[in-house]
């Protein structure tokens, strides 16, 4: 790749106005101290392995397009990872063995994630994702994913990062559930919960 193995590479930069489109097979592999790169909105493809085994990169921000087979893999301390709208496709491998990867976020207009995309990412206990649950149901995720199914789904519009005056989000936040058939299945409540708790009739449209 262009850049692969600039082993002192530690920030890269696009000019204001960058219309790039698509980073190449391997274009910054083996940038060891790579710790910042902000990619332009302009951005539609991320090429196979374009940033593996960048060890110093700790966040990346993916604007659009499609994520390539092992484009990060090996990024060992990754910690954060936000796919934006309008990317559509999480490639094989692609964030493989980011042991510290904890912050998640998804978003709706992903449909399809390969095999092992996330295989190895055993620090992650939360994935945030902009759209429903029947939206997530239908995302077709390969084999080898089993970090990304054991997470905990957060859904837009069925949780807040605050409780409030007893509206139907602010109760679905206390629980964790799961719809099966059409029905909504509440697993586990929050311990802290107190007082009277009402339970809504419904929960995106589906029966409790």
């Amino acid at each position: 790749g262009a850049f692969e193995g600039c082993s002192n590479l530690t920030k890269v930069t696009f000019a204001e106005g960058s219309q790039l489109k698509h980073i190449g097979d391997f274009a910054f592999a083996d940038c060891g101290k790579l710790a910042e790169i902000v990619l332009p909105n302009t951005v539609t493809s991320i090429g196979s392995g374009s940033f593996c085994n960048c060890d110093g990169l700790t966040e990346i921000i993916i604007p659009s397009g499609m994520i390539g087979d092992w484009a990060f893999a090996n990024c060992y301390i990754l910690g954060s990872v936000t796919i934006e709208d309008g990317v559509s496709s999480i490639g094989e491998g692609a964030f493989s063995c980011a042991y510290k990867l904890a912050d998640l976020h998804i978003s709706q207009s992903v449909y399809n994630i390969e095999n092992g995309a996330f295989n190895y990412c055993n620090s992650l206990t939360d994935v945030y994702y902009s759209g429903s649950r029947p939206q997530w149901d239908a995302v077709t995720i390969g084999s080898y994913n089993d970090p990304l199914h054991n997470a905990t789904l957060h859904c837009s519009g069925s949780e807040q990062d605050m409780p409030g005056d007893s509206t139907e989000n602010d109760v679905i936040a206390l629980f964790t559930y799961t719809i099966e058939n059409e029905e909504v299945i509440i697993h586990i409540c929050d311990v802290a919960v107190s007082g009277e708790l009402v339970i809504p009739d419904t929960i995106e449209g589906y029966p409790v």
